[in-house]
């Protein structure tokens, strides 16, 4: 009933204004950063429910960071100390480890390891 009274229900947009009231930043690392899943396979089979793979889910983690991040910073959180070849962006546009993450900008990442 509240699907079809309200759309939704409103746990997104609660979890959405919590961060902004909060200064923080949902930032997606992906590992494909053209279908946005966690998986680096392109298959196309495994679409449906009971057909996919566990690591092939889309927008599996979402890390919180606070405002004015830079990408290296957001980076050695999830990665650690591993050696970062470059980062990719939506669409992959590869983006600088200057850059500061925002809401819409730069929120989607993929981070390639080894020496660029």
């Amino acid at each position: 009933m509240v699907l079809y009274r309200f759309g939704s229900t409103g746990v997104v947009q609660v979890l959405s204004r919590a961060a902004e009231l909060l200064g923080l930043v949902p930032i997606f690392p992906v590992r494909n950063v053209n279908t946005f899943s966690s998986s680096s396979s392109t298959s196309a089979g495994g679409s449906g429910a009971s057909g996919a793979h566990p690591g092939s889910a889309v927008f599996r983690d979402c890390v919180l960071v606070k405002k004015n991040t830079t990408v290296s910073e957001v980076a050695r959180k999830i990665m650690g100390d591993a050696p970062l070849a470059y980062v990719e962006g939506a669409g992959g546009i590869r983006v600088s480890e200057d850059d500061i993450v925002a809401v819409g900008k730069n929120d989607i990442l993929s981070f390639k390891i080894g020496r660029a």
